[in-house]
């Protein structure tokens, strides 16, 4: 039994040990070859184990239907009896003994010259880890006697250093208070010889580049990555191959020539009690920007039009500075010869709700660089209309306008063309009209469309279409357009409260940022459990399970998404470097 779960053991030694570092500084990286391609670090343990290991992640883990399998499966129980062996070996718990073997700090890298991964862990306490290592070899030993077979341990000396392997593509050792591992034998070896040379070899602390990208940002970080991309040259024909996707291209673009001329990447992890943040660097000169994607890190001089305005019930939202008509009238220099077709197509036929005017330069040329969509949890169902089975948010998206009393009126008519043609579909399928109404709210005009409803409405399972009431409103500068007149009318208040408001809401930009996505837990929750039954109800159709379990899985989800306060993504341009960081608050 044992001879097959050992070398898992050694396994989760080694994973354990990521997610810990010491107190004591320790430079890992002082140890390995000046050619490392790539480093990664921690040196946080505390935190971090109490994290992995505390009731809070444990608990809501246990509503993940995998994990609650795994602990109910032969191999967690195996894994059990051997931890409980050790325990009794060592005449310690197990916690404990996890803090004190990998509380030292460990790190991981990849030397291209072996191709080896090389995993160090540093012990606060060197003779519990001889203990500890003596033991699972005494048990490999034991539990091959008792099958009649050979050990898998493999011992074998190198420069007075034992080093041991527990099976095929496994090698490792103990040298005063670290543990090695690696895929290679060579590489251990190696790592020998540069620590025992009567001259001090050159390293990857030494290295320069490696120097400049440590040196940004290094406090507080519980965790630290490096990787070289200049040996990667992927990456250049990456950021010259033309993209098939707009979205992707709108998204990350620039970041793509970005990475086409950057020596290197940076990874950093910071934790606290109440979430945790992991950032990435990349060192960028805008010189190194290519004329088709200026439109990227457009800029904006107006600070409001960062502002995500506060609206009831926020579920998610999107801030970004991009030059859309930048990007389409580029489109033939980005994108490949399928997707310009589409592109083609898209321009004129956009072209007829604008009187013929063209999209790119015309349409999407006066509309300001920085776009502001937010998201509502709560259905706008108001009025007496349908309450639809699936309950679906209501999203709308805010623009600044550079010519608002020649523009606006040509974004209201094709807001009125597509309510039209909506009507022409609906009738030839059998759905019910919109009918388009206009109303005043302050200074702001909006137009929407509202459902005929023919009899007494339903209040609780009508037709998914319900979830909409388009409307659009010229709000000042600004013009809105969304799938509920509801939140437009929420948006047209917090545009004109917030024309002399100096604060900012979740979600909005700061200085520096040119794209922030953010998501709240509790909207995301409210949304999931006003359509309990229709999930659950699906959940049974589709799993062929009882009611009971499927409540219970989506009980789970919910648990586990009511303890994230906000989950956020950020891009950002500070001057010599791009950054792009995901975020996780909890309650």
């Amino acid at each position: 039994m044992f001879r097959r779960f050992a070398p898992a053991v050694a396994v989760v030694l080694a994973s354990l040990s990521h997610v810990a570092a010491a107190a004591e500084k320790f430079d890992f990286a002082a140890a390995l070859p000046p050619q490392t391609l790539a480093y990664a670090e921690l040196s946080a343990p505390d935190r971090l184990l109490d994290a992995a290991l505390g009731d809070r992640l444990q608990a809501l883990l246990g509503h993940v239907p995998g994990y609650r399998k795994y602990l109910e499966s032969k191999d967690y129980r195996t894994l059990q009896s051997v931890v409980s062996l050790l325990e009794s070996k060592l005449d310690v718990d197990w916690r404990s003994a996890l803090r004190t073997l990998v509380g030292g700090g460990a790190s991981l890298s990849f030397d291209p010259s072996q191709n080896a991964v090389v995993l160090m862990v540093r012990s606060r306490d060197p003779a519990l880890l001889t203990k500890l290592h003596a033991a699972i070899v005494d048990l490999i030993e034991a539990d091959a006697a008792s099958k009649g077979r050979a050990s898998t341990a493999k011992s074998e000396e190198y420069e007075g250093v034992t080093g041991w392997s527990f099976g095929k593509n496994e090698a490792h050792a103990i040298v005063d208070d670290l543990l090695l591992v690696s895929n290679k034998a060579e590489a251990l070896q190696a790592w020998i010889d540069r620590r025992r040379a009567d001259e001090r070899p050159e390293t990857l602390a030494d290295d320069e580049t490696f120097q400049q990208a440590r040196a940004v940002d290094a406090e507080g970080s519980a965790g630290f990555g490096f990787l070289r991309l200049a040996p990667l040259k992927l990456l250049a024909k990456f950021a010259d191959k033309k993209s098939d996707n707009p979205l992707v291209e709108l998204l990350v673009g620039g970041i793509a020539d970005a990475l086409a001329g950057a020596d290197y990447a940076t990874l950093r992890l910071r934790h606290d009690d109440d979430g945790a943040r992991l950032s990435a660097r990349l060192p960028f000169d805008r010189k190194q920007l290519s004329a088709a994607r200026r439109w990227y890190f457009a800029a904006d001089a107006d600070p409001r039009n960062a502002r995500i305005p506060e609206v009831s019930h926020l579920l998610a939202s999107l801030a970004v500075r991009r030059d859309v008509g930048g990007l389409w009238t580029s489109r033939g220099e980005l994108f490949d010869e399928k997707t310009n077709v589409g592109f083609t197509q898209a321009d004129t036929n956009l072209g007829l709700y604008f009187s013929g005017r063209d999209f790119g330069t015309q349409v999407l040329g006066e509309i300001g660089p920085t776009w502001r969509i937010v998201s509502a949890a709560t259905p706008r169902t108001d009025d007496g209309q349908p309450v639809p089975a699936l309950k679906l948010p209501a999203t709308a998206v805010v623009w600044e306008l550079r010519n608002p009393d020649a523009f606006a009126p040509h974004l209201q008519m094709a807001f009125q063309n597509i309510i039209g043609i909506t009507n022409i579909d609906g009738v030839q399928k059998g759905r019910a009209q919109l009918l388009l109404k206009t109303e005043r709210r302050g200074e702001a005009e909006i137009q929407y469309g509202t459902y005929l409803v023919v009899g007494e409405p339903s209040k609780t399972d009508a037709p998914v279409q319900f979830n909409f009431r388009p409307a659009c409103a010229v709000a000042g500068k600004y013009f809105v357009v969304g799938t509920h007149v509801a939140l437009v009318r929420e948006l047209v208040d917090a545009l004109a409260a917030g024309s002399t408001s100096t604060s900012s809401a979740t979600g909005s930009l700061a200085d520096g940022e040119h794209l922030k996505f953010t998501v709240r837990g509790a909207e995301l929750v409210e949304l999931l459990q006003a359509n309990r039954p229709l999930i659950v109800g699906r959940s049974l159709l589709s799993s062929g399970g009882d009611q009971q379990q499927a409540a219970e899985q989506l009980d789970g989800a919910v648990e586990a998404l009511g303890a994230v306060s906000t989950f956020e993504v950020r891009l950002t341009d500070e001057g010599a470097s791009l950054g792009a960081t995901v975020e996780w608050r909890l309650e």
